[in-house]
C-alpha cells in the first residue's frame, strides 16, 4: 500500500499521468484485497483531494476507474476500521483460495466470517502468540467474530497444562463452537492424564443437549478411552445417545467405526444386534468397511449385515 500510495504520487506530478495513476492503482486495489488491510491515511488524504480534478478533466474512462477506486478504498476502510490488532494479523496469513474452498467445508459458517488461513499456519501462529501477554486477554473474548479466531482459542486451550484451569477454559468455550471443525481439534494433553476425572464431565458433555458440546464429548471417549483404559460402559454412553442432528450422529458412527477397529470383540454386538439407531448403523458399516484399521475378514463381516 505504501509503495502503490507513493507512486501514485510520484506520478501524478508527471505529464500524462492519469495512465501511471490508473496502473498504481490497479496493483494497489489487488494488494489490499489480498492483505485485507487498510491504506495510509495520507493516500485518503490525497484521494479526496484529487478526484474532483481528475473528474473535471480527465476523459470518461479515467474519471470513471478513478471514482471506483476511491469508494473501493473507503470500503475497504469501513470494513477494517473496527478489526482489533489480532484480526489484522491474521489477516495477513490470509489465502483466499483456501478461503474459498474451506467455506464449502462448513456450510453453517457464513464465508465473511471465515479468513482463510491454512491449519498448519495458523498452529504455528498460536505457538507464538502463546507466548505474548494478550493470551490470556483473548482467551476471555468470547464470542470471537472469526472461524479461525475460534480455532485460535481451541489451540491455545490445547496448551494449557494446569488440568483444571484446561477444563475450565474449555467449558467456557463450547458454548461458542458452531461448526465440527473447531470442535474435532486435538485434545488437550493435560486431558491424558486425568481420565477419571474427567469422566464425570464427558457425561454432563452427553447430556447437554447441544449439539457440538455432545460431539465434542463422544470424541474424548474416542481419542482417550479405546485403548488401555477401555471399558464395556464407554461405548454403551454413546450408544445411548439420541439425536436428530446431522453432526452429532456423524460423530456416534465414527465412533464405533474406530472402536471396531480398536475393541472389534466388545462392539461387534452393537452392530451384530442393531442396537445403533438405522442410519447411524448404516453409516457405521460404511465407515468401518473404508477404515484401512478392518481387516479384509472383518469388512467382509459387516458387509453381510447391509
Amino acid at each position: 500500500c505504501l509503495v502503490g500510495s507513493e507512486m501514485c504520487i510520484r506520478d501524478r506530478r508527471r505529464t500524462n499521468s492519469i495512465n501511471a495513476i490508473h496502473w498504481a492503482g490497479r496493483r494497489m486495489i489487488l494488494v489490499i484485497s489480498r492483505a485485507g488491510g487498510i491504506l495510509p491515511d495520507f493516500f485518503m488524504v490525497f484521494c479526496q483531494e484529487t478526484a474532483p480534478d481528475y473528474v473535471n478533466r480527465g476523459t470518461s474512462r479515467y474519471r470513471r476507474f478513478f471514482l471506483f477506486m476511491v469508494q473501493f478504498i473507503q470500503h475497504i476502510n469501513r470494513e477494517t476500521k473496527d478489526m482489533t490488532e489480532l484480526q489484522r494479523r491474521l489477516f495477513e496469513l490470509q489465502d483466499k483460495k483456501y478461503q474459498a474452498f474451506h467455506s464449502k467445508l462448513i456450510p453453517n459458517i457464513e464465508p465473511a466470517h471465515v479468513i482463510g488461513i491454512r491449519t498448519p499456519v495458523l498452529r504455528n501462529f498460536a505457538k507464538a502468540f502463546a507466548r505474548e501477554n494478550g493470551m490470556e486477554a483473548f482467551l476471555q473474548e468470547l464470542p470471537h467474530t472469526y472461524y479461525e479466531e475460534n480455532n485460535l482459542h481451541m489451540m491455545l486451550i490445547g496448551g494449557i497444562r494446569d488440568y483444571a484451569q484446561c477444563l475450565y477454559e474449555v467449558k467456557r468455550m463450547l458454548p461458542y463452537v458452531d461448526n465440527w471443525a473447531t470442535c474435532d481439534f486435538p485434545v488437550p494433553k493435560c486431558f491424558a492424564k486425568h481420565k477419571e476425572e474427567l469422566l464425570p464431565e464427558i457425561r454432563i458433555f452427553l447430556a447437554s443437549g447441544e449439539t457440538y458440546t455432545i460431539r465434542y464429548g463422544i470424541g474424548l471417549l474416542m481419542r482417550l478411552y479405546l485403548d488401555a483404559d477401555f471399558k464395556a460402559e464407554y461405548p454403551a454412553m454413546v450408544a445411548s445417545v439420541t439425536s436428530e442432528e446431522y453432526y452429532v450422529n456423524m460423530m456416534i458412527a465414527w465412533y464405533f467405526a474406530t472402536a471396531l477397529a480398536k475393541q472389534w470383540e466388545m462392539c461387534i454386538p452393537y452392530i451384530e444386534e442393531r442396537r445403533l439407531s438405522p442410519w447411524v448403523y448404516r453409516k457405521t458399516i460404511q465407515k468401518a468397511v473404508e477404515s484401512y484399521r478392518i481387516t479384509d475378514e472383518q469388512k467382509a463381516y459387516l458387509k453381510t449385515f447391509r
